[in-house]
């Protein structure tokens, strides 16, 4: 799974949304993750996803017992000094 930024809209609440193309699997589709700080250069953040949507299937049985819905959580730190 990756994970690549696309673009960020800051919100008056200090969070923000990181938009970017998320890749499992093969299938790379657009997701907004709302992010918030947890600490000094660290956010965190949770876009929910349709697992079907990434060819995230397993058998019949399985497939009825596990919601389609799943939550990406994403946890970055910023490392000062490295180039872009």
């Amino acid at each position: 799974m990756t994970f690549r930024s696309t673009g960020v809209t800051p919100q008056s609440t200090g969070n923000f949304d990181l938009r970017g193309d998320l890749t499992i699997k093969g299938t790379t589709k657009p997701v907004v993750v709302q992010v918030h700080p947890t600490g000094a250069l660290q956010w965190e953040g949770t876009a929910p996803v349709n697992r079907k949507d990434f060819g995230i299937t397993h058998d019949a049985f399985s497939d009825r017992a596990i919601g389609d819905k799943i939550d990406i959580t994403l946890k970055i730190s910023a490392v000062p000094g490295l180039p872009n």
